[in-house]
């Protein structure tokens, strides 16, 4: 019998696929048909013409996301691949226990389970492409390690290299919670939908489960646990070819350009002034169609040999995605990126201004690196030399730094944010910004800075901000602007750099000065005339940041600089991107069904700083919501964060989380589940308490605690 979501271009299949040992993992199969619409002119895969095949392997429930995903799938379909979704273990309607933490080798080997499948299938030429954003480009690159032989290439977009310094829960190696970890074990409690069963077997896969947040906090440091899945510990495990997609408003952008340099497969990549989003739906934009590299990509590798060659591992120069040129995807450019220009702060930016321009490799021939001392004087008369000047009067070195712990909402929660004006911030924090800019100054890639540092604590972190600074004529009470262009930080700890082969954080020696090198994220900028260069200096970043637990304060010394990777601004593209519009993707054919009742009218997303009266703590609450329909009903998703702090006594910060996903059902039925999180700390401990629960008709139907305190190491 067709399924409902069956077309004339395509067909769909639910499956059930077995694993070497017996759980079945649930997966949506995508076949094209004859009579795909242009520009297609597929056949349907059969034995005698069997197809290649594309794997997305994610914990986000497929029977939810569906609508979602169907445009990305449908694109890839048409121009003739298979697609197969699947669900991870324990997750979604896949069978099996939950695995204990991320990227676990019981995903992998499921993964390679899954690529054999495909292969062996007669509908399939016996090639895989695996692909995806975040998690799923993550696994991407995973796979693209252990590359089973039937794999032969991968598309990650918004992933990275290095799980430890990159990934949401130790970013820059700093303690980051993340309001994504604790949505995600309530999604991972969940059963499956659209059923939602409430028996035992059921709910002992995902909601007995340990969350996730516990084997975070059990591994603190850098080392076997995260090298599992970081490519950066031997850039030549990646033995798969990698199609790159990043945003500089993703926090996971560094790992292109690592990737570019250091990988010894072919790799290209294409980065846009996106957040963690696909570039043909992404704001800001300008948008891109994406999947016509990809296809070609794919195409390349994943296509038949040649008929006069055999052996050959790549078919002949044709392309499919039409307006692309006749050029082997081979001869793109090695990266193709956005510079962008200028723009004041806003945090509703819908069209980032720049220009798309292509580089060879990475770095480029034409990068230069410009450094800039950091003065703590002010020049007498013009500085011949480009430096930046500390903008504390009177000021001499060493330059003093109080540790404010509850500052830094206005630079977002994480690297990938937009976000507002800086200057409230920049009032905070140790400033150094250049002259007024004579000529345009354009940098790409990752700026650095050197910093000689001391700290009165055993425990202290260093965040940086480069800044635009705008004047704005006319406008006496706010005469400039300041614009976020990149940031990074560094705990005192890893002072002597992110050594993937010597993970051991040391402790500060109080008052000792030493060398911290700092690395701020990917980006890409032009200063304009007039305009001035700031970097802007804090030893707290609250709440993107986990405070350190000692009221004290930092020095900055002399000797400390930053270092810009300068573009020529006269350089002219060595040619111009081909970049297609987003296509127009077909409609989901499914309607969802009618909600049982309006939606309801308190849905709020705002974020919320106050300071209590009675405590002095510092409060910041984030409030999110949102309702999806479905064909069998609706989901509404709320929660509530609240982070606590009080600069008296930053040891004792917390976070507390409501978070609740109610189903309302087509038969009458609404099944909700809860989670209660909370995490504070104290001068030498880290605690942990979730609380799960589920309720069916407002009942309450199960209960799971747990708790848990940790020691408190280098953070």
């Amino acid at each position: 019998m067709p399924h409902p979501l069956d077309t004339d271009w395509l067909t769909f299949h639910q499956l059930a696929i077995p694993m070497p040992d017996g759980v079945q993992l649930a997966a949506d199969l995508y076949l094209p048909t004859s009579e795909a619409p242009p520009p297609s002119e597929a056949i349907p895969p059969s034995e005698d013409h069997p197809v290649p095949a594309l794997l997305e392997l994610l914990p986000y429930r497929k029977d939810e996301d569906r609508a979602v995903r169907f445009s990305q799938y449908s694109y890839f379909v048409q121009r003739g691949y298979a697609v197969l979704r699947a669900d991870i273990r324990g997750t979604g309607a896949s069978e099996g226990t939950l695995p204990a933490y991320e990227y676990s080798e019981q995903e992998h080997d499921d993964a390679e389970a899954l690529i054999h499948w495909l292969a062996a299938q007669d509908w399939c030429n016996g090639r895989v492409g695996v692909f995806g954003i975040s998690w799923g480009g993550f696994n991407a690159i995973q796979l693209g390690m252990r590359a089973p032989e039937p794999l032969r290439a991968i598309v990650a977009a918004c992933a990275t290299d290095d799980l430890f310094f990159d990934d949401v829960h130790y970013l820059d190696g700093i303690m980051h919670l993340n309001q994504y970890e604790i949505r995600q074990d309530l999604t991972n409690a969940l059963t499956r939908a659209p059923d939602f069963p409430l028996d035992e077997e059921s709910l002992a896969r995902g909601f007995d489960t340990e969350p996730w947040v516990i084997a975070k906090l059990k591994h603190q440091q850098d080392g076997p646990f995260w090298d599992r899945g970081s490519l950066n510990t031997d850039y030549a495990r990646l033995r798969v070819p990698a199609l790159l997609l990043g945003g500089y408003y993703d926090a996971y952008r560094d790992s292109i350009p690592r990737m570019l340099e250091h990988t010894h497969v072919p790799v290209q990549a294409i980065v846009g002034p996106w957040p963690h989003q696909y570039p043909h739906n992404a704001t800001p934009g300008p948008r891109v169609e994406w999947r016509d590299r990809a296809v070609r990509w794919f195409d390349h590798f994943l296509e038949d040999p040649s008929p006069e060659d055999p052996t050959s591992e790549s078919p002949p120069a044709e392309e499919k995605a039409p307006g692309s040129g006749d050029r082997p995807i081979l001869d793109e450019p090695a990266l193709t990126y956005f510079e962008r220009d200028y723009h004041p702060p806003d945090p509703n930016l819908q069209l980032a201004p720049g220009r798309w321009r292509t580089a060879p490799a990475w770095p480029p021939p034409t990068l230069e690196a410009q450094s800039w001392p950091l003065e703590a004087t002010q020049p007498a008369g013009a500085s011949p030399q480009p430096a930046l000047h500390a903008t504390t009067a009177d000021a001499g070195w060493p330059l003093r730094l109080d540790y404010v712990p509850t500052i830094g909402l206005e630079a977002g929660t994480w690297w990938g944010d937009l976000v507002g004006d800086q200057a409230p911030l920049d009032d905070h924090c140790l400033v150094f910004e250049s002259a007024p800019l004579e000529h345009p100054v354009t940098i790409l890639g990752i700026p650095t800075a050197h910093l000689r540092v001391s700290a009165a604590a055993a425990t202290a972190n260093w965040f940086l901000r480069l800044n635009d600074v705008a004047p704005v004529a006319g406008d006496s009470s706010s005469p400039e602007r300041v614009t976020l262009v990149t940031g990074g930080a560094r705990s005192g700890a890893h002072r002597a750099g992110p050594d993937p082969h010597n993970p051991t954080p040391e402790a500060i020696h109080p008052n000792e000065v030493f060398d911290l090198d700092v690395d701020l994220h990917f980006t890409s900028w032009t200063f304009r005339p007039g305009h001035r260069i700031r970097l802007a200096i804090s030893n707290a970043l609250w709440p993107m940041f986990w405070p350190t637990p000692d009221p004290m304060h930092t020095t900055i010394e002399v000797g400390s600089t930053l270092t810009l990777p300068i573009a020529p601004a006269t350089n002219p593209p060595a040619e111009e991107p081909h970049l297609p519009e987003p296509a127009n993707d077909p409609p989901y054919p499914l309607e969802p069904l009618d909600p049982p009742t309006p939606p309801p009218d308190d849905l709020e997303n705002s974020w919320t700083r106050t300071i209590e009266e009675e405590t002095g703590d510092t409060l910041i609450t984030s409030k999110a919501a949102s309702v999806t329909p479905h064909p069998w009903g609706r989901t509404t998703i709320r929660s509530t964060t609240t982070y606590r702090l009080n600069d008296a006594a930053p040891a004792a910060a917390s976070v507390t989380a409501h978070v609740s996903r109610r189903y309302e059902l087509a038969a009458a039925r609404t099944v909700e589940w809860q989670c209660d999180f909370h995490q504070s700390s104290d001068p030498t401990s880290f605690h942990y308490q979730l609380t799960r629960r589920v309720l069916e008709n407002d009942t309450p139907i199960r209960e799971r605690h747990w708790t848990t305190t940790v020691p408190r190491l280098h953070h």
